[in-house]
């Protein structure tokens, strides 16, 4: 117990990290086992303080990692604790503090470390979406311009077409004129003689 810290029951802690009474006790039983000392009031009741939530906390992390056990997580927290803070029932609250702020700290890194590569995930994914929305746009462009070009080959060919057929008839209506005046001629010819 830190002198001077707040004195929280287990209900409290329970529903602070959100357990169970059952695996409270698992925790808390485990923790006993390794070594670790929980302050008891005159009565016999255990008194836990700010720094037992973080140790709760941090059993509860470390045991999320691949291979670690209950006991395993406990047993490194206890080690931990040892080189940090001297063997002893109470600890002033100077050194409380900076115990408290290392394991912060220690979170804090962990949480931005965590977090960094999130982002770089999230930016690596962000690309790779961007990359291929940027080869479906272009290939939306590839085939529209294909059909654009198919569509102006074809009107090409369609006025090319007509042109013939306007030139053939303008040639026709020509030979027709020129008939018609050689008729003329010869009609006039004709009736002269």
């Amino acid at each position: 117990m830190i002198v001077g810290d707040v004195i929280l029951t287990s209900t409290q802690i329970r529903e602070q990290l959100d357990l169970k009474p059952s695996t409270f006790r698992k925790y808390q039983d485990i923790l006993e086992k390794v070594g670790y000392k929980i302050k008891k009031n005159s009565r016999g009741h255990r008194q836990y303080s700010n720094y037992d939530v973080l140790i709760f906390e941090k059993l509860i992390e470390l045991s999320k990692h691949d291979g670690m056990t209950l006991e395993k997580s406990a047993r490194m927290i206890i080690e931990q604790t040892n080189r940090l803070i001297p063997q002893s029932d109470t600890i002033n609250e100077d050194k409380s503090i900076t115990l408290t702020e290392h394991l912060i700290q220690k979170n804090n890194g962990q949480q931005l470390q965590t977090i960094e590569k999130l982002m770089n995930e999230m930016e690596e994914r962000l690309s790779k979406k961007m990359d291929l929305q940027h080869k479906e746009v272009l290939k939306q462009r590839e085939k529209q311009t294909r059909l654009l070009i198919e569509e102006w080959r074809e009107q090409r060919k369609q006025d090319q077409q007509l042109l013939l057929e306007t030139a053939a008839t303008q040639e026709k209506n020509s030979i027709r004129k020129k008939v018609s005046k050689k008729l003329e001629e010869l009609k006039k010819w004709y009736f002269e003689i």
